[in-house]
């Protein structure tokens, strides 16, 4: 009897006096100033200077392929890629499409239309000479106990008949001749210009070296032809 006369449980919670329960206070965090956000800003960066960043490292990523790639100056490259890049200008000038089998035959009609011939009757031969005369050479020092000669040497050119006389062969000694003996070698006959100082001494001073034998050549004889008139 008693369980039926007793209110129900959710009634006794709803007609419940309300009971006051103690009000607590959460503290207010002031809004950081610029001062107090300093260490995060420098930690993790503001929207701007992340912004800034990003386009730096965009533009560093940019460049660099074309800092680092190789030196491509005439100088490094071989023959083969300078005629290319002639063939490429050209085109480009000429404003033809890029055409790699186009530009290897323009590549070796150029490298045919420039090199010589090789076989043909204009092809240049390299030219010898011979001296009519026969000649000796000899070096003669030019330093003596009271002079230093700058340069220390000269070379002497002579006909063998005057090498023969200077040097007393006097038993084969006769006029030289060339040209099947009809011309005469000729001794000729030069001024070198040289300096010279005195032993110990640091003052060099001009000296003219004459009569220096410097060649034989092959001449017309006019004594005995005539005047010859060229």
């Amino acid at each position: 009897g008693l369980a039926s006369n007793a209110p129900p449980i959710i009634d006794r919670i709803v007609s419940a006096p309300p009971c006051d329960l103690p009000t607590v206070h959460l503290p207010t965090l002031p809004y950081p100033s610029s001062d107090a956000r300093w260490p995060y800003m420098r930690l993790f960066g503001t929207q701007s200077s992340r912004n800034a960043g990003s386009s730096l490292l965009i533009a560093i990523m940019l460049v660099f392929p074309f800092l680092v790639q190789p030196s491509t100056s005439s100088d490094d490259l071989s023959g083969y890629s300078r005629h290319r890049q002639r063939a490429h200008r050209r085109r480009h000038k000429q404003r033809l499409p890029v055409d790699e089998l186009a530009e290897l035959l323009e590549m070796t009609a150029a490298s045919e239309e420039e090199a010589p011939p090789r076989n043909g009757k204009n092809t240049a031969r390299r030219e010898r000479n011979e001296e009519l005369c026969v000649t000796e050479r000899r070096s003669r020092e030019l330093n003596t106990h009271q002079f230093e000669y700058d340069p220390p040497f000269i070379v002497e050119v002579k006909c063998k008949n005057q090498y023969e006389f200077d040097m007393g062969i006097t038993s084969s000694l006769k006029d030289q001749s060339c040209v099947h003996s009809l011309l005469r070698c000729v001794q000729r006959y030069s001024e070198v210009q040289t300096v010279r100082r005195p032993v110990h001494s640091t003052s060099w001073q001009p000296f003219l070296l004459r009569n220096v034998p410097s060649g034989c050549e092959c001449m017309w004889p006019v004594d005995k032809y005539g005047h010859q008139e060229l």
